[in-house]
């Protein structure tokens, strides 16, 4: 029965709303039920009914899902209760590697490794409780193992129990995980040294966090400090509207800050006589560009009075012009010693004017306090338009900084110094001979640094002139060194070549014994021809020649004795060279010829060195028969001749005949080029 609806109460109406609703619901559920038949996209319906849940199988069903299972990534099959495939899709049997009908049929056991087969087995029985997932190894047909996740789930399906398996291929997986560990063994010996260095970047941050607050602490000191410095600080706006004026400024000029702030700077300081200079100053200042020079100012009680001035234009953030920062000085003392130094000037001016040399100063900034006629010439000046000027306005750059680096060394010296200048002018170049030195005040202070230049432009010529014409006598010296020497050589080959004629034995040994004379005194000039030094020779070098040359001469004589040599480098002058040549020779010579004719063999030792003061020590020694008794009245001119040339070198010669002869040269090397010789330069 219908009840009316205006006799209901609120509850009665809101279970009604209530129904109304589910019933709603029910019937939606079932359109979208009937559409979904419709389109095919149930396989099926579960109906609960008296007896329990009916399934109801819709016909074509199937066709939807096989096109999916066909589209997996992943191998899909349903296996019977005895393991056999009973499906299974395309990418299943691409695992492995097989046809599809072919693995149709075929035992789920085949296609598993043997470690692998009694795993299968409890993952089945797993299964039939609950699905399960773990990973196993499939044996695919061309023998390749094949890596898996395998999930799998029992089907109920009547009295027997299929089970559906999903298996996803592992191998990129684990060829990925192969790499990264690869990849880790690469990384990890990297850690530490990475770790390290962000470490170091981390001390590094700290460090700069450090300076940075350093920095602001140095700023805010910094901002104490400028109101404390010497100089007149004073930033304005660009329309010269004092914004900030420190304690020196105060002093400077007599206003306070607290009266000059928002004041025209130009209003407190600038004296009617500046103003034109100081329009052009402010003009360039809007232009972005810096000024320095002297100016002159008024103090609060109009006392004008000159600073030297430092004016800069400041910026903000984005480049935008925004003001102006001057810093100022008074110089009324430096303009005094200025104007004392003048005076000086003046009266000097007529005594430097009269001097061939150039004569000038300069104060401690380079600006010539004083110039003479003669240096005004040079520039086709006056001295008057060169005072308070800097060299650079008179000659280049390049010899102004040099010149001016040589006042601050004599300035720092403190003393008198020379130095050699050179100047490029228009038509010509000159060299100077320069002497300067600091000028000190009454305390002693150096204000200024004075300089005289003579020319020796004439002279440095002469003096290359002489160089050039010193270097041409250098080559015909050589020149004539090495025709001396061949000459000799060929005086040398007569001699042999007579001796060869002669069938006396004792005279053709006279005859070698001169052409080793000949030879000898050669050598000399040759080692001169070959050496930089035209009048010293390295008598070790030139001793060393000499015995090969007398050894090979000597043939069999010198065959069985054993030269042994002890020289050391000592360069002896030509005077020198030629007798102490010839009294080897003979030595040696005498030596080869005697000491050991009663001998099968011996030694003969030189040897060569000499003292730090210049005493020269020459040794022929052998283990022969040695010496006569009275050797000195022998009558052999070869000891004559050694005896003889060593009085020539104002040596000494000693004798001793035990075990053999030793001869022992010794004598001084001369402390001063002997007449007529020639000193390298």
């Amino acid at each position: 029965m219908t009840a009316d609806i205006r006799e209901m109460t609120p509850e009665q109406i809101q279970v009604l709303l209530d129904r109304l609703a589910a019933t709603e619901d029910r019937l939606v559920e079932a359109e979208e039920t009937l559409s979904a038949i419709r389109n095919g996209e149930i396989d099926g319906l579960v109906v609960a009914g008296p007896h329990g849940d009916q399934v109801f199988t819709l016909k074509g069903t199937d066709h939807p899902y096989r096109v999916m299972i066909e589209a997996m990534e992943e191998g899909a099959a349903t296996l019977g209760a005895d393991g056999t495939i009973l499906f299974c899709n395309r990418r299943f049997a691409a695992m492995l590697r097989l046809p599809h009908a072919q693995v149709l049929g075929a035992s789920m056991a085949q296609f598993l490794t043997p470690e692998h087969q009694a795993f299968f087995t409890d993952l089945v029985m797993a299964c039939r409780i609950d699905g399960v997932r773990n990973e196993v190894v499939l044996q695919a047909g061309d023998g390749t193992r094949v890596p898996v996740s395998l999930a799998c789930s029992a089907l109920p399906d009547g009295e027997s129990e299929s089970l559906c398996i999903v298996a996803t291929d592992l191998t990129t997986r684990f060829a990925a995980e192969a790499e990264i560990r690869e990849l880790n063994q690469h990384l990890e010996p990297r850690v530490p040294g990475r770790t390290a260095e962000l470490q170091q970047a981390n001390t590094a941050l700290r460090d700069e966090m450090v300076v940075r607050k350093e920095a602001e602490k140095q700023i805010r000191f910094q901002a104490q400090v400028l109101d404390k410095v010497a100089q007149a600080v004073i930033a304005t706006d660009l329309a010269m509207t004092v914004l900030y004026w420190n304690s020196a400024a105060e002093q400077l000029y007599g206003w306070s800050s607290a009266e000059a702030v928002g004041r025209n700077a130009f209003e407190l300081i600038s004296p009617q006589a500046s103003f034109e200079q100081g329009q052009a100053i402010m003009a360039a200042l809007v232009r972005g560009e810096s000024w320095r020079g002297e100016y002159l100012v008024q103090d609060r009680h109009g006392r004008t009075f000159p600073v030297d001035a430092a004016d800069s234009p400041f910026f903000a953030e984005d480049g935008t012009l925004i003001g102006i920062i001057g810093v100022s000085s008074d110089i009324t003392a430096r303009k005094q010693a200025e104007e004392a130094v003048a005076a000086v000037h003046r009266q000097l001016q007529g005594i430097i004017d009269n001097t061939p040399a150039i004569v000038y100063a300069f104060d401690l900034e380079e600006r010539f306090v004083l110039a003479n006629t003669t240096l005004a010439a040079l520039f086709n000046t006056t001295p008057a338009q060169m005072i308070g000027k800097r060299r650079h306005a008179f000659m280049p750059m390049e010899d102004a900084d040099w010149h001016e680096a040589n006042d601050r060394q004599a300035i720092k010296a403190g003393k008198a110094l020379e130095f050699e200048e050179y100047s490029q002018l228009t038509d010509r170049s000159i060299t100077w001979l320069t002497t300067k030195f600091p000028l000190r005040d009454a305390e002693g202070r150096i204000y200024a640094v004075a300089g005289i230049s003579a020319d020796i432009t004439a002279r440095k010529q002469a003096e290359e002139a002489l160089q050039i014409s010193l270097r041409e006598k250098e080559v015909l010296l050589k020149e004539i060194h090495h025709r001396v020497k061949n000459n000799m050589q060929v005086i040398s080959s007569l001699v042999s070549l007579q001796a060869d004629t002669l069938d006396d034995p004792a005279l053709r040994a006279l005859f070698n014994d001169l052409r080793d004379q000949v030879r000898t005194m050669a050598l000399v000039h040759e080692k001169l021809y070959q050496s930089e030094s035209l009048a010293h020779v390295d008598f070790a070098e030139y001793a060393e020649s000499l015995l090969t040359y007398l050894w090979r001469a000597h043939g069999e004589a010198a065959v069985n004795i054993q030269l042994t040599l002890d020289v050391q480098p000592v360069s002896i002058s030509i005077e020198q060279a030629v007798p102490c040549g010839l009294i080897l020779n003979e030595l040696v010579t005498n030596a080869l010829k005697h000491a050991f004719r009663d001998h099968a063999g011996g030694e003969l030792a030189v040897t060569l060195h000499a003292d730090p003061d210049g005493t020269v020590y020459l040794t022929v020694r052998d283990n022969g028969v040695g010496l006569p008794a009275d050797w000195r009245q022998s009558p052999s001119l070869g000891l004559q001749l050694v005896q003889m040339l060593t009085r020539q070198v104002r040596g000494t010669l000693d004798v001793r005949t035990d075990g053999g002869t030793a001869f022992a040269l010794t004598f001084a090397q001369p402390t001063s080029p002997q007449n007529g010789e020639h000193q390298h330069v």
